[in-house]
């Protein structure tokens, strides 16, 4: 055998067993962003959900929300 065909399998040997060695990175799962609701009013009083304890007004979709999330509790506003 020559020295050219020589060299050429060798180098498509060792290419082979190069790229059979690769071992593939392992997969990460992304990790999950958070849902966020917002809920906006004009004019939400404590006294205008029964989240925050009003006896006269049931929200039981906001409580739900409420319960396995957070709620907001204290807020300042420039008049």
């Amino acid at each position: 055998m020559n020295k050219t065909l020589f060299r050429g399998l060798l180098a498509v040997g060792l290419t082979g067993v190069s790229f059979g060695c690769v071992q593939a990175a392992p997969v990460t799962k992304l990790p999950t962003k958070p849902n966020m609701v917002f809920f906006i009013a004009d004019d939400l009083s404590l006294r205008s959900s029964s989240v925050y304890g009003s006896p006269d007004v049931r929200t039981p979709n906001m409580e739900r929300l409420s319960a396995t999330g957070m709620t907001f509790n204290q807020a300042y506003v420039a008049s």
